[in-house]
């Protein structure tokens, strides 16, 4: 059964317009089973960014293992993160006809199949296959329907349920990193990752939550609202250009830390099983960092530009204590303080734009970001390696990400000072779609 209501946001249209829309009220429950798929979706988000979270715990066995190039490994975890952002850019379609229920379930199936696949590969180009395309095909499927799924439960709490369910990002930073080490020192890679595929496949758990609660998707209705869908003069708009320039520079170094971090430290005799309990500090910061920026950015909405400038330019600076650190603790310093700035780097992008561009581009807006900050995730990496090679110095990719978000900073400056943009008038038909058998009639 079909349900069609009109949702009005701040609405001049005359009253012929208003006739053309099916009004009906079904409001959201915000609350009851839906803190239970809160609570499944921050679980989704945990394990769909497990990987990315451990990759550099894997490159450090991988090398003792197959005796693969730091330079060459680099593409795994970049190319993973790629496909994953770019792919998103599609899942939304797949959301709409299939369902949230479904599309989780089969995003998990992937990831599973992906990592169960590199437990026996021999090859890099089967780790590129697995690990990267297959991997990151499930992840793009996982990790933005985690977010959507819970639009369907919430209304005026929506903010906290995804705030809460966004914690599980920084979750896997503190689960994941010595849960990896302590299974590859144990087992061995290829048991390791049958293990991780195993703990991946929860991921079809988290999906099943998603039930009995309708699914709510969006589409313009009105002849004004389908003309926004064919508008993209946004895209010229000097502010978003930068915006989006931005979004493909802090990419290039976001991964740096968890990419260099466990060889360098190696390197300079620090056991791989101590550094990653570092990570464990730096998820917990993470969350710090994330909730302190939205509190902060919520507070003074009009500086939300300026406090991602702030955050990015700090994320960069603190990479310049690794060069100097050959102590356990300094590594751990270091790991906290980047943890905290990295929350706020990665909150900040997807509430910026509101300061950019008009409520009616937002959709549009991020899919773009999230299409370039695939692009950055794929190059800055294996950058990064290829510098460390060429120079044969490995603190390199520490000044590179310096170089990287400083400059990110400086192309946000020109619009800092952009203020949130008011509600604009749209007519949106809500079509809600029945996931589960025993959904009421209406």
């Amino acid at each position: 059964m079909v349900f069609k209501k009109s949702l009005k946001l701040n609405t001049k249209d005359n009253d012929n317009e208003k006739s053309n829309n099916i009004v009906k009220n079904d409001s959201k429950p915000d609350g009851g089973w839906g803190w239970i798929v809160t609570c499944a979706m921050c679980l989704c988000l945990c394990l769909s960014t497990a990987l990315r979270s451990s990759i550099g715990i894997l490159y450090t066995y991988m090398i003792d293992e197959f005796g693969f190039d730091l330079t060459v490994l680099s593409l795994i975890g970049s190319i993973n993160g790629a496909v994953s952002y770019t792919g998103a850019f599609f899942t939304v379609s797949l959301i709409e006809r299939f369902g949230v229920r479904r599309v989780l379930c089969v995003g998990g199936l992937i990831q599973f199949t992906g990592c169960l696949m590199s437990a026996f590969a021999s090859s890099f180009v089967l780790l590129l296959i697995s690990l990267s395309i297959i991997t990151g095909l499930g992840n793009a499927l996982t990790y933005v329907t985690g977010v959507v799924a819970i639009d369907a439960y919430f209304d005026k709490k929506k903010s906290i349920a995804v705030s809460l369910a966004t914690t599980g990002i920084s979750l896997s930073r503190i689960i994941f990193p010595s849960t990896v080490e302590f299974l590859l020192s144990k087992y061995g890679f290829s048991d390791a990752m049958m293990i991780f595929s195993a703990i991946l496949l929860n991921l079809v758990v988290c999906g099943a939550v998603v039930f009995p609660q309708r699914l709510v998707s969006q589409e313009v209705v009105t002849s004004k609202a389908e003309k926004l869908e064919k508008d993209m003069a946004f895209c010229k708009n000097t502010g978003f250009i930068l915006y989006v320039l931005a979004s493909f520079l802090f990419c290039l170094g976001v991964l740096l830390p968890v990419g260099f971090i466990p060889e360098t430290a190696s390197a300079r005799g620090v056991s791989v099983a101590s550094v990653s309990l570092t990570f464990v500090g730096s998820g917990i910061m993470d969350i710090l960092g994330r909730i302190s920026f939205g509190i902060i950015s919520h507070r003074y909405s009009f500086y939300v530009c300026k406090i991602w400038s702030a955050c990015l330019a700090g994320f960069g600076l603190s990479m310049l204590i690794v060069p100097f650190s050959n102590q356990l603790y300094q590594f751990l310093l270091f790991n906290l303080l980047n943890g905290l700035l990295n929350g706020g780097v990665n909150l900040g992008y997807a509430l910026a734009i509101k300061n950019i561009t008009e409520p009616k581009y937002y959709g549009r807006g991020i899919s773009m970001s999230l299409v370039m900050q695939g692009l950055g995730l794929l190059a800055g990496n294996p950058l990064a390696a290829y510098l460390q090679e060429v120079t044969g110095n490995e603190n390199v990719p520490y000044y590179f990400g310096t170089i990287i978000f400083i400059m990110t900073a400086l192309v946000l400056l020109p619009f800092s000072g952009s203020r949130q943009h008011e509600v604009s008038t749209i007519e949106i038909k809500v079509s809600e779609h029945h996931l589960g058998e025993n959904d009421s009639k209406h």
